[in-house]
């Protein structure tokens, strides 16, 4: 799960690493995968070397690499 954090203060990677799961298919097969997002998992430091995660608007990817474009936003409210 890769996640891009919309409009933040300080310049971050386009989409950050933040799940990780190895789910083995057969051809045709399918199964749901879900992902807990916690506040701490968007926290970042800051320019005054804080850790804290910024309210606002997030996109959430689920994919074989960052190249995937399925996202959903959310919000940190």
């Amino acid at each position: 799960m890769y996640v891009r954090d919309e409009f933040g203060y300080v310049v971050r990677l386009v989409k950050e690493l933040k799940g990780f799961k190895k789910v083995l298919l057969v051809a045709g097969e399918e199964k749901e995968v879900s992902f807990d997002i916690h506040e701490e998992m968007l926290a970042f430091y800051g320019a005054d070397m804080k850790f804290r995660a910024e309210k606002g608007s997030f996109i959430a990817y689920i994919g074989e690499n960052s190249d995937t474009n399925n996202g959903k936003k959310f919000e940190l409210v």
